[in-house]
């Protein structure tokens, strides 16, 4: 019954009309978005010229025929850095806040866009953008809660100061931070990451955070001899001890290119010594460098890695 109508309707306007009417709206799409249903033809040739549009890759809401929702935040996004959230129905037509809310979740889990606070306002960027997971803002909230400690502590008492080598130390970490993050993913890998930072249901929150910083296997030994080491006062671990248990089972420079590579993996924090002069020749030897000619004597295991 409904293709007889179709049938009807075709012939009743001519395929010559009907190809020019598909043609005004292809072009009234790419110029507007979205076009209101009520504003097409009635009747059986419209549900001729949706089939035909929609089968073209254009998308049919409720009440809109559109672009693809994709295709409009995609362009959107091509045109402005970042989208506030609460701006999106002003920059994409045709589309309900649920059904927008759908696609960007959509986008979001296929690695195509990211999510992202700017104050206390969140926006949506393209994948092209280097943004900081879970991770990475763990460790940078850990080195600035430090920092703040540290700062605080230091405004109490009267006379008292902080080594620069030892904040050059802590930012020079968050700094580490922001440079592995530097360059844009691509987005086969930014989807990875976001499948990776996805909270599983059944999965406690801390159990995930473990699991994400769990150490491979080359740095065992490391962090089996960080532990013997650390002080039970300070938490801390003197790093020439550290070393001095590596290396009865693989050279100086190894273990010190492990102590990077876990730091770098951020597995481990490394701190510098308060003062050169408190260091041996054979101590001094044992530390890797660090920031300003200091050498990093302390270690500790960073904050969430399993232990």
């Amino acid at each position: 019954m409904v293709e007889t109508r179709r049938k009807r309707a075709a012939l009743a306007v001519g395929a010559h009309d009907l190809e020019g009417e598909l043609a005004r709206l292809r072009q009234r799409l790419a110029r507007e978005g979205a076009l209101k249903l009520s504003t097409l033809k009635a009747g059986a040739l419209r549900d001729e010229i949706c089939e035909r549009l929609v089968a073209e890759g254009f998308e049919l809401g409720a009440t809109f025929l559109r672009q693809p929702l994709a295709a409009q935040l995609h362009d959107a996004l091509s045109r402005q850095e970042a989208i506030a959230v609460n701006e999106l129905p002003e920059r994409v037509r045709g589309a309900s806040r649920t059904e927008l809310a759908q696609a960007v979740d959509a986008q979001v889990a296929r690695g195509e866009l990211r999510r992202i606070l700017r104050g206390r306002a969140e926006y949506v960027v393209g994948a092209r953008h280097a943004v900081l997971g879970e991770r990475r803002l763990a460790a940078l909230r850990d080195t600035f809660s430090d920092l703040a400690k540290m700062l605080e502590a230091a405004s109490k008492k009267k006379n008292v100061g902080l080594l620069a080598s030892d904040i050059e130390q802590m930012l020079s970490a968050a700094q580490r931070v922001l440079e592995e993050d530097s360059a844009p993913r691509p987005i086969d890998e930014v989807a990875a990451d976001e499948a990776v930072t996805a909270p599983a249901p059944a999965v406690a929150p801390r159990a995930v955070a473990q699991a994400r910083v769990a150490a491979p296997a080359e740095v065992d030994p490391l962090l089996a001899a960080l532990d013997a080491a650390r002080d039970p006062g300070s938490g801390m671990s003197f790093v020439p001890a550290i070393v001095r248990r590596l290396s009865a089972a693989m050279p100086v420079s190894d273990a010190l290119e492990l102590l990077m590579r876990a730091a770098r993996r951020e597995l481990i924090e490394l701190r510098p010594e308060g003062g050169l002069g408190r260091l041996s020749d054979e101590e001094l030897a044992l530390c890797p460098p660090g920031p300003a000619g200091t050498r990093l004597s302390w270690a500790r295991r960073s904050a969430g890695a399993s232990a």
